[in-house]
């Protein structure tokens, strides 16, 4: 795989222990008491290392198209396995709190919530089992990942039980996870979630312009053609959102055009693909209104 040049020494982080161990030229004819203590020094060298690199690495799998980037897909592959190892889990919480940087706290939780998601996914069929109402299992070997979830996302999930009051707590971290993704998967991944959300959750982002663009480029196939009664209440409200954020663009009709085309990439694109049709707004939305007169040919 060719990775970044941008930051080649986070090559490293696509290693194991072991091919890191093999990199820096540890000798195989070791007694296994020599091979353990240098096993634990390269580990905890290459994980001080690796977390280091958590907020690029993040930002790449969120933003990136796992079936077509293979650099973004083998980072998420190392990801995966380096938190399965408790030690790594607790020296990158380690520097996260450090860093207390709330941003790469959420993407890293909105990461690790992936990974219990796939986790469960791959190992858990109740229907080979003859009973699709079995519980799911515990899963010991990941609560570590899932401690850390709730330290990195739980406050966040407190306070959207608050807010909507329908929310049990897991509901509540996976629509903190969703949040702290802030990208083209937010959407996708609440509609999937199936809960009973609006569009309010998002007025308390500090940056919503990501949401803001994924909702306006999200695609007609990707909106389920026969929603639920909380997948229809949260694209009737995320619409009621989009067109009030647009039309409360700062800077009047010349820069919410400017900021539209830029979102579309045309001066006169073919919208008819995309599930929110700005032209829908409404006649009491007038700058959204007017502008999209000008942007929308039919």
């Amino acid at each position: 795989m060719v990775y970044s040049q941008q930051y080649p020494g986070d090559v490293n982080f696509l290693d194991s222990i072991d091919s890191y161990m093999r990199k820096i030229g540890v000798p195989m004819n070791l007694s296994p008491q020599e091979r353990l203590t240098i096993t634990e020094q390269a580990r905890n060298t290459l994980y001080s290392y690796d977390v280091q690199c958590l907020e690029r690495v993040a930002v790449k799998i969120l933003e990136s198209d796992l079936e077509t980037d293979n650099e973004a897909k083998g980072l998420w592959i190392a990801f995966k396995n380096h938190v399965m190892d408790p030690i790594f889990v607790q020296i990158m919480m380690q520097y996260l709190y450090t860093r207390n940087t709330p941003a790469i706290n959420g993407r890293i939780g909105a990461l690790l919530s992936r990974v219990v998601d796939q986790y469960v996914e791959e190992h858990w069929d109740p229907k080979k089992k003859g009973n699709k109402d079995e519980a799911v299992p515990t899963f010991e070997e990941i609560d570590h990942i899932k401690a850390a979830i709730e330290t990195l996302l739980g406050q966040t999930a407190n306070n959207l039980q608050t807010k909507c009051g329908n929310l049990n707590h897991i509901e509540a971290l996976f629509i903190a996870a969703c949040l702290a993704m802030n990208s083209k998967d937010t959407i996708s991944e609440i509609l999937r979630a199936d809960t009973a959300i609006t569009a309010d959750i998002f007025k308390d982002l500090t940056d919503p312009d990501p949401i803001i663009r994924a909702s306006l480029k999200l695609l007609k196939a990707d909106v389920p053609t026969k929603p639920t009664k909380n997948q229809e209440a949260f694209l009737e409200s995320l619409k009621r959102w989009i067109f009030d954020k647009l039309n409360d663009i700062p800077g009047g009709d010349t820069v919410l055009y400017q900021y539209l085309v830029d979102v579309y990439g045309s001066v006169k694109p073919d919208v008819s693909p995309y599930y929110i049709q700005i032209k829908d707004c409404g006649t009491t939305r007038t700058h959204l209104l007017t502008v999209a007169k000008q942007i929308v040919n039919k």
